[in-house]
């Protein structure tokens, strides 16, 4: 079974929005551990967005900010991780006053810029991070999963030299309105080739999706989450130090009362789960792991969670990055009758 972890390297976006000590750089420090324990590989999909907004700021703590992640992405290269592309394009019109950040999402989705600004701002981003690493990223996340219509960023992506999506997840939706996504009509397959639609394989496709695995997750888990929260727990308690962007009403009723596809995390509680998703893919005769998460997001817990899952599965996990992943996978694999790539063995 191939593995990788792949985390959103980024602030929340709620008010406060943290700092990237506490959001980004000890959690990431703090992960490392657990995975180098293992000989396990880490991507960070970094928020190139807000590291080009404080790369460009005028005030000392962005500067010095900017010094202390671009410190620790170079570390992370030299020690055999990954560095690749995500993009909140919102820092483009957030704001720096009164010592924080004042965040507007008004344009939250990359789709909320023209096609040919959104080429100039995705190359000036890769750039950003092929400065600092010396790498040219290629792979993409979405910025909140929305990565539909893909056919609007193709090109920017493609200009940017970005050849892999690893977006999708199969059965995932979302209702919150100006954040929506849908992908329960996604494959279930390890991997595919797609062209302008990353839930449509295409062997002849200029782009490989490469889908987080997903969990079922009953109601009763967020439920015990909201139990949690009236009986804090130095334990859980998350490395970030900000809030998050709140959601719709029904986004929430939806967790509550209904099972849900989500994703395989090591967010907090979430953690709990990955024996779940690895059976998960086991059952679907899937040959990748490919889990997900949020330095910001995860506690002392969610990494005992981590340790454990990677200490029963040793000698079962190949482990790989996005990198290492799309460099095997580069040219036109076996593919199945819908023209989805397998895996042999």
């Amino acid at each position: 079974m191939r593995f990788l972890l792949g985390v959103d390297y980024e602030l929340f976006f709620g008010n406060p929005t943290g700092s990237p000590q506490a959001c980004m750089i000890e959690p990431t420090n703090a992960l490392l551990g657990v995975l180098e324990k293992h000989g396990a590989r880490l991507t960070v999909f970094v928020d190139a967005a807000y590291l080009l907004k404080i790369q460009q700021a005028h005030e000392r703590i962005h500067r010095n900010a900017f010094d202390q992640v671009a410190r620790q992405l170079r570390i992370l290269v030299d020690r055999q991780h990954d560095v690749q592309l995500h993009v909140h394009p919102h820092w483009l019109d957030s704001e720096w006053r009164e010592g924080r950040w004042h965040i507007d999402t008004q344009r939250y989705k990359v789709h909320d810029f023209a096609s040919d600004v959104l080429t100039g701002m995705l190359q000036e981003q890769v750039a950003c991070l092929h400065n600092i690493t010396g790498l040219a990223p290629v792979a993409y996340r979405a910025g909140g999963w929305c990565v539909q219509p893909f056919a609007h960023l193709a090109r920017p992506l493609s200009t940017a030299g970005v050849r892999m999506d690893s977006t999708v997840y199969s059965g995932g939706s979302s209702v919150n309105p100006g954040r929506e996504f849908d992908f329960t009509g996604a494959p279930t397959d390890d991997f595919w080739r797609f062209d302008d639609d990353p839930l449509v394989p295409d062997q002849d496709g200029g782009f490989m999706e490469l889908p987080i695995s997903t969990v079922t997750v009953p109601p009763t888990f967020y439920w015990r989450m909201l139990a949690r929260r009236l009986r804090p727990d130095d334990t859980h308690r998350v490395f970030g130090d900000g809030k998050a962007l709140s959601g719709s009403g029904a986004y929430y009723l939806r967790k509550l009362f209904a099972w849900e596809s989500g994703v395989a995390s090591i967010d907090g509680a979430r953690a709990s789960m990955l024996p779940r998703a690895l059976a998960a893919r086991r059952r679907l005769g899937g040959k990748v792991l490919n889990v997900m998460g949020h330095p910001k997001s995860i506690s002392r817990v969610s990494l005992r969670y981590l340790d454990d899952f990677l200490q029963t599965n040793s000698g079962a996990f190949d482990y790989h990055t996005m990198s290492s992943f799309l460099e095997l996978e580069d040219q036109p694999p076996a593919t199945n009758s819908n023209g989805a790539s397998t895996i042999a063995g």
